[in-house]
């Protein structure tokens, strides 16, 4: 249950990219009840107006929003190395197996037109190899939160 009152808020979109582009709106608000709360609030809020408020923290939202902000990048940016660091290693897996493949059937190859056609796609199988990695790698310094202020609002909870 919220106490009566006016609360300030703030409402956020976080673009998250890296792996996979992500948008989550965030709510900031000093009372952390009205923050997880406000979207089910504001289903059955009415529009209401009570006079100017200037006088409203706009800059402690804000504050409290970095400081939520900056633990989320180093989450976001641990959780983006895990992946890049399991996806890497995933790709070396299937590079060691299909390199080994290739010097097999090279070494067994009786012609020498059909040992030079397993050169070249082991030669291909390489440089797609190395490509994929500097795309994997490039995206850790891809990794970041984009966020942008969609609304400051206050809502006054009354009792009844």
């Amino acid at each position: 249950v919220i106490p009566t009152g006016s609360y300030p808020f703030s409402i956020y979109a976080w673009k998250f990219t890296g792996f996979h582009t992500l948008t989550r709106l965030v709510t900031i608000c000093e009372n952390e009840l009205v923050a997880a709360e406000l979207p089910d609030i504001l289903e059955n809020a009415t529009n209401a107006r009570y006079g100017d408020f200037a006088d409203c923290d706009w800059l402690n939202l804000e504050k409290l929003q970095a400081a939520r902000l900056m633990t989320a990048r180093t989450e976001h940016k641990r959780d983006v190395s895990a992946t890049i660091a399991f996806k890497l290693e995933s790709l070396a897996n299937t590079q060691r197996n299909r390199v080994r493949s290739l010097e097999q059937q090279i070494e067994e190859a009786f012609k020498d037109s059909i040992r030079r056609m397993k050169m070249s796609e082991l030669e291909t199988v390489q440089e797609n190899y190395d490509r994929k990695v500097k795309e994997i790698q490039s995206l850790a310094t891809k990794t970041e939160i984009y966020t942008k202020l969609l609304v400051n609002g206050v809502i006054t909870v009354m009792e009844g």
